[in-house]
């Protein structure tokens, strides 16, 4: 009887300890996801002076140094300016791509990259709606997109600004994935039909949006809780540099963002060469090149939380440089016990 007891009193209490688990996160079905993720709300912005063709490209010729940090990372992708955040969430990939930038240019020229996406079945077909014999084929191409976009003309203006520009960037990385052995999803036909199938399931989204803002990178980070994924890469570029001390708004904006112990926070620097020195192997002249970094984005958000007047100099102080190849990983603090 004794043992009868025993038996049942051990089951209640597992029943119990069962009942007061935490309920399972709701999975959210992926059509549910994307319908969420195009409602994210944006910035409006208005012309500065940075809005003209040479923003819609990149001069971060070493991006390559990242590729085996980001690899398969998946989770969301958010970054901030052209063309080559479509490199990076290649290697990544990237479920959800958010795409922001201060500069309606930009923002204008990464809407032409997704609408290509859509239409060329492969990099060379990609590559050739950019060029100027096309004009015509691309631009109806991209009426018959966004005919819903009040922006619409000036979307147009903006593939015709960039043309030329994308023209030359091409050709630089037809010399950089040579020289450094790599490839990029401009060849590559399993890396491009991995974005082009983000692009015709409405993954990518292009973005007007300041990180000093109120509206746009705080409206990613809602979409990402309620799509229940967490932010796996951001991609801040060098933008860190022009912001000196974070803002209020900066802060709050990246410390909502939802994220996992895979999480990135992925910057490139300029400043302080000899104690952050540029990769070498640019195609670009030396008085214009960068140094790689990466850190943990739930160690970034700490950071931000933790010092007011947190810099990206004061971050980069933790980093392992590697003075070879210009590239540099922030470690977490090791935990101490009181």
């Amino acid at each position: 009887m004794k043992l009868k007891f025993s038996i049942l009193l051990l089951s209640l209490v597992l029943t119990a300890a069962a009942c007061q688990k935490k309920p399972a996160t709701p999975v959210v079905s992926r059509e549910a996801q994307t319908q969420i993720f195009r409602s994210t709300a944006q910035e409006d912005l208005k012309p500065t002076r940075w809005d003209q063709g040479s923003t819609t490209i990149t001069n971060e010729d070493r991006l390559d140094l990242y590729y085996t940090k980001i690899e398969n990372i998946g989770g969301a992708y958010i970054g901030v300016g052209s063309i080559q955040n479509f490199q990076l969430a290649a290697w990544a990939k990237s479920e959800y791509v958010f795409l922001m930038d201060f500069t309606r240019i930009v923002a204008a020229a990464n809407k032409v990259h997704i609408a290509f996406l859509k239409k060329a079945a492969t990099p060379q077909e990609f590559r050739a709606m950019w060029k100027k014999e096309n004009k015509a084929t691309s631009e109806a191409w991209l009426r018959e997109v966004y005919a819903s976009e009040t922006n619409l003309d000036f979307i147009v203006e903006s593939m015709n600004t960039a043309r030329s520009f994308l023209q030359k960037r091409f050709s630089i990385e037809d010399v950089l994935t040579k020289q450094h052995g790599y490839t990029t999803w401009l060849y590559d036909q399993a890396q491009y039909d991995y974005l082009r199938t983000l692009a015709r399931e409405n993954r990518i989204i292009s973005l007007q949006g300041d990180l000093n803002g109120t509206i746009t990178l705080n409206s990613i980070g809602e979409t990402l809780k309620k799509m229940n994924i967490p932010a796996r890469i951001l991609y801040l570029s060098n933008a860190e540099e022009y912001l000196r001390v974070y803002s209020p708004e900066f802060r709050a904006n990246v410390t909502g963002l939802p994220t996992d112990e895979k999480s990135l926070l992925v910057r490139t620097v300029s400043v302080q060469k000899n104690r952050y020195p540029w990769a070498p192997g640019s195609f670009t002249d030396e008085d214009d090149d960068f140094h790689y970094n990466i850190q943990f984005l739930d160690d970034f958000q700490k950071s931000l939380s933790a010092d007011p007047d947190s810099t990206v100099l004061k971050n980069m102080e933790r980093a392992n440089v590697n003075r070879e190849t210009g590239f540099s990983e922030i470690p977490r603090p090791v935990e101490t016990t009181p």
